[in-house]
């Protein structure tokens, strides 16, 4: 694998890359909750969030914005949404989270 970084060029073995390849899958999979849980894991926090933003009870929804998760190395694996927040039926905010 060839990388450049700060204008040096870096070839890196390819065990090094299978290495961090392996390790970012680690950390993708100890940092997600069951696929069974994950809307519900969502839905909680996004409505907790902005209940003490808002300071009122609300529901919410989302729609992500892609399939699956974006990864990059070994950072916390990300989800990108668009998510609408209810107080009763009224659309009270939204956007991109």
């Amino acid at each position: 694998m060839i990388m450049a970084a700060c204008g040096i060029l870096l070839v890196m073995p390819l065990a090094a890359s299978s290495q961090m390849d392996s390790l970012a899958r680690s950390h993708i999979e100890g940092n997600l909750p069951e696929p069974r849980d994950f809307k519900r894991f969502l839905i909680r926090d996004l409505e907790s969030y902005s209940q003490a933003q808002l300071h009122m009870p609300v529901t919410g929804e989302y729609s992500l914005l892609r399939d699956g998760l974006t990864q990059a190395g070994i950072a916390y694996p990300d989800y990108y949404a668009w998510v609408r927040i209810y107080q009763e039926n009224k659309l009270v905010a939204q956007g991109a989270v």
